[in-house]
C-alpha cells in the first residue's frame, strides 16, 4: 500500500498502534514507523530529527574510494530536538523553557544494549540530554505527546 500523504499515514499508524500491530515488529520495521512518526512533527514543525548512523563506509568519488567515519559505535538510532513549547518529556509537567535534546534507541521486543551503548547514554544524560529506549510506536507517542 502506497500511502501519498501524511494525513493518510498518520491514519495508518493510529489504527496499527490501537490495534496491536506495531507491538512485537522487528527493529528494522519499527525504525521505519519511528522515522516516518518523526517526519510527519517534523513537517508539523513539532521538533527536529535526524538518523545517526554508526560505524563507516566506503564512498566512490570517481576512481579514488573514500573511508566515511559515521558517528562513533553506540550513537543512538535518532535524534530529536524538541521546541520550548514541547510538553517535558522528563516528567511531562506544563511545558518546558528550553529545548529539549532527546536520543532514542529503538530495540526489537527482546534486544539489549550494548556495552557502548549504556556507555553512550551515561554520556549524554551527564550533558543533560534525554535518553530513551523504544521498543513500540506507542513508546515514543507517550514520550513526545
Amino acid at each position: 500500500m502506497i500511502l501519498k500523504s501524511a494525513y493518510a499515514l498518520v491514519i495508518a499508524i493510529r489504527y496499527f498502534s490501537s490495534n496491536g500491530i506495531c507491538e512485537g515488529m522487528k527493529e528494522s520495521e519499527l525504525q521505519r514507523t519511528v522515522r516516518d512518526y518523526l517526519q510527519i512533527g517534523m513537517n508539523q514543525g513539532k521538533w527536529y530529527f535526524d538518523r545517526l548512523n554508526s560505524g563507516s563506509v566506503l564512498v566512490k568519488a570517481g576512481a579514488k574510494v573514500y573511508k566515511v567515519q559515521l558517528c562513533r559505535e553506540g550513537t543512538a538510532d535518532f535524534m530529536v530536538v524538541c521546541w520550548g513549547d514541547n510538553r517535558c518529556p522528563k516528567c511531562g509537567c506544563g511545558f518546558t523553557q528550553n529545548t529539549q535534546v532527546i536520543y532514542l534507541e529503538l530495540k526489537g521486543t527482546k534486544g539489549k544494549q550494548r556495552p557502548e551503548q549504556k556507555e553512550f547514554q551515561e554520556l549524554v544524560e551527564g550533558q543533560g540530554a534525554e535518553y530513551f529506549i523504544i521498543r513500540s510506536l506507542e513508546d515514543l507517542q507517550e514520550i513526545l505527546k
